[in-house]
């Protein structure tokens, strides 16, 4: 992350990312959050500020909770949360990795929680370790 992003940025670069990652086009994305897709453009080129009213139905398109994008806009100085080992995961109770899942999403963001938590459930599944 760029130290000079602003907030609307940052929200332009999440919500570009996260569209990608379901697979979406601008075009589709816009019709399921039921906003223009010029609008839509918009928001990813951080040119314009999507109004309030659209953050519902934008974080239901995203599959994101309800809040995300609130969050994005007031989140300040980053700070990661530091992942536990392999050798940590495997004496974690699900609770406990739940738990740190939230604080990666609190912190982070939901995607960056979710692949925590999935790779977490892969080393306590499989045993192997996770890629670096």
């Amino acid at each position: 992350m760029n130290a000079e992003e602003t907030a609307q940025q940052r929200l332009a670069r999440r919500v570009r990312q996260r569209r990608m990652e379901l697979g979406l086009s601008v075009r589709a994305a816009a019709k399921a959050a039921g906003i223009d897709r010029d609008t839509w453009s918009k928001l990813e080129d951080s040119t314009r500020a999507t109004q309030d009213r659209n953050y519902n139905a934008i974080e239901r398109t995203l599959e994101w909770p309800q809040g995300e994008i609130d969050s994005i806009l007031k989140q300040q100085n980053i700070t990661k949360i530091r992942r536990p080992t392999d050798d940590e995961v495997r004496s974690m109770s699900m609770a406990q990795l739940g738990a740190i899942a939230a604080q990666i999403e609190a912190k982070e963001g939901y995607e960056k929680a979710r692949i925590f938590f999935n790779e977490a459930a892969e080393v306590l599944r499989m045993g192997s370790p996770r890629p670096s």
